[in-house]
């Protein structure tokens, strides 16, 4: 058989090598651009769930959210401003109108566990008055943090998770509390918080009840999940973005 026979055999063996060739490289870009595909897929369900979350997370935040740059402004104002007897007069009568709307249940007050010692984690001060854990739990049918002329209610700094600590002094059934925050101050900024109980250290505490949300009204009863048995409690203002301060006019471990 002469060289020439063998020509086509070739050339068709070479056309058939070159086709498989190409077809092979078109199935590997193809296997490239489908694999690139699914990792840009891949990256944007991640983006846009990551996006979903942030945009609920500032949803519900915003619905408690506070402007802090106001409100400081605003205490600092108060603090300027002088005291007269016609201020007092409005207060006072400002006062009973927030007892009538809101029902204060003293006798819930007077019928509360004896307390041995109270903190927060830090103390705000309002003209020369420091605005100590102690206003708290001092008795005063007073309720009002801003307009009154003596300082009447306890308030921390700005800052993130605010707390107040109660010391009974020793274990007992905590099943409820009485909380009283002031009429006067927006409720929307002491949103989310949560209340917990301390068996023998601050460091293990159980929860009683997390309220999330804004308060409807300044006094509110807070029932535990459980009676839990312990001594310490804790009030604390839960993270939500921004620096808050934590204020309490009146609080109360009730008797079981």
């Amino acid at each position: 058989m002469s060289i020439d026979d063998n020509s086509p055999k070739k050339d068709s063996l070479l056309l058939h090598s070159c086709q498989s060739s190409f077809s092979d490289k078109t199935r590997s870009l193809n296997e490239g651009k489908i694999k690139l595909l699914l990792i840009c897929g891949i990256i944007f369900l991640f983006v846009g769930l990551t996006s979903l979350s942030v945009a609920i997370w500032l949803i519900t935040s915003s619905e408690c959210a506070i402007e802090e740059s106001h409100d400081k402004r605003q205490i600092q104002q108060l603090s300027l401003t002088p005291s007269n007897s016609s201020t007092n007069q409005s207060v006072n009568q400002s006062e009973w109108e927030h007892d009538r709307k809101y029902d204060i249940d003293f006798e819930r007050l007077r019928n509360s566990a004896t307390v041995k010692n109270v903190v927060q984690s830090s103390t705000r001060f309002k003209r020369s008055y420091a605005l100590i854990a102690d206003l708290a739990i001092d008795g005063k049918k007073v309720f009002n943090l801003k307009t009154s002329q003596e300082p009447s209610c306890s308030q921390t700094d700005f800052e993130t998770n605010p707390f107040f600590i109660i010391d009974l002094g020793h274990k007992r059934v905590i099943s409820s509390i009485y909380l009283i925050f002031p009429f006067d101050y927006p409720l929307r900024t002491q949103c989310n918080f949560k209340v917990q109980v301390g068996i023998d250290k601050l460091e293990e505490t159980i929860l009683c009840r997390e309220h999330l949300g804004i308060p409807i009204k300044p006094n509110l009863l807070i029932d535990c999940q459980r009676p839990i048995y312990g001594r310490y409690l804790r009030i604390e203002l839960l993270d939500i973005g921004i620096e808050r301060s934590l204020s309490i006019c009146e609080v109360a471990v009730l008797k079981t």
